[in-house]
């Protein structure tokens, strides 16, 4: 077995719940940590080359407990969908946050794409930027959204467009200008049959859409949309939706659709980041272990690579940096 020891250490941080439940019935996204971890063997296939992987997994009750609401537990009612996961969100961003300051590599299976709020929170970074990978624009807003289904309006909230005093709750958060912000694949919106624009909400950001791909090609189009990225910034978090994978692939949850990427283009995509970005998250959201026997052969591979490639590169910029004499 080969450690490779300029590879930054990493952690696996689990969140159980989703949607602010635990799993139950049909809402098995909450199993998605421990299958990915456990069955997914996602740690011991680190370790072979990397001697310092841990997993960790977000502790508590769903409900909100007394240090999230304070002295006032009318500030974040229990028993209230959106209380659990604003609670979930402010111990994620300490989990996150104390990873972070231990200097390892967070990869976060947080099973809700709005978890994105709680790991901006962890980074306490108003510069970062942030690629979002998903087959939704996950944009909308409660006056536009059709259904209020509030997973669908995390990039729309971290670009400050809405639930803004809901999200300042969480410690570290900030808002961030579109211009940090690159969505890609979209690509649900432009199928023959699907959910239109006036569900799906406008994408955020650069985008890279199955249009700019048929255009400029996969490599040409994410390129230019992470070059325009880098000259605002050299960190991001990059959040990788399961369901960017086109469904052929696998269906990653009920809201999979056909026309989405494969797992070799964003084992490119890992690439094309890590050359010019410092990645100060990774995350994969909204995979349901129930919907595709595929799920673990096709997503432990993309991630692991994932993992590798930003936590090798992050070391060796690491490394390039200039020494100080607090670091003779």
């Amino acid at each position: 077995m080969t450690i490779n020891d300029d590879a930054q250490s990493v952690s696996l941080l689990g969140n159980a719940f989703w949607c602010g439940r635990e799993a139950e019935g049909e809402f098995q996204m909450a199993t998605a940590p421990e299958k990915l971890f456990i069955e997914g063997k996602l740690a011991e296939r680190l370790r072979v080359n990397r001697a310092d992987v841990e997993v960790l997994m977000l502790e508590g009750d769903a409900e909100p407990q007394p240090e999230e609401f304070g002295e006032d537990q009318r500030t974040l009612p229990r028993g209230d969908q959106m209380s659990r996961m604003l609670a979930q969100n402010i111990r994620l961003s300490k989990l996150v946050r104390a990873t972070r300051e231990a200097g390892r590599l967070p990869f976060v299976e947080p099973t809700s794409c709005s978890s994105a709020l709680g790991v901006l929170g962890g980074l306490d970074d108003e510069g970062v930027g942030l690629i979002w990978f998903d087959a939704h624009s996950d944009a909308m807003t409660p006056e536009f959204s059709v259904n209020g289904f509030f997973e669908g309006m995390p990039v729309s909230t971290i670009a400050g467009h809405c639930w803004n005093a809901y999200a300042a709750r969480i410690p570290g958060f900030h808002t961030l200008p579109e211009d940090q912000i690159v969505t890609v694949g979209y690509h649900e919106v432009y199928q023959p049959g699907e959910r239109g624009r006036d569900y799906h909400g406008r994408a955020m950001g650069t985008v890279v859409d199955p249009p700019v791909i048929a255009k400029l090609g996969f490599e040409s189009g994410l390129t230019a949309a992470l070059d325009l990225l880098s000259a605002r910034t050299d960190r991001v978090y990059v959040h990788f939706d399961a369901d960017v994978l086109d469904a052929k692939v696998l269906m990653a949850n009920r809201h999979a659709a056909v026309g989405g990427l494969t797992p070799e283009q964003l084992g490119l995509a890992w690439r094309l980041i890590a050359d010019r970005f410092r990645v100060s998250a990774f995350v994969m959201a909204s995979w349901d272990p129930t919907m595709d026997p595929r799920g673990l052969d096709v997503l432990v591979p993309i991630v692991q690579d994932g993992i590798e490639v930003f936590s090798s590169s992050n070391a060796a910029r690491s490394r390039a940096l200039p020494r100080t004499p607090d670091r003779l």
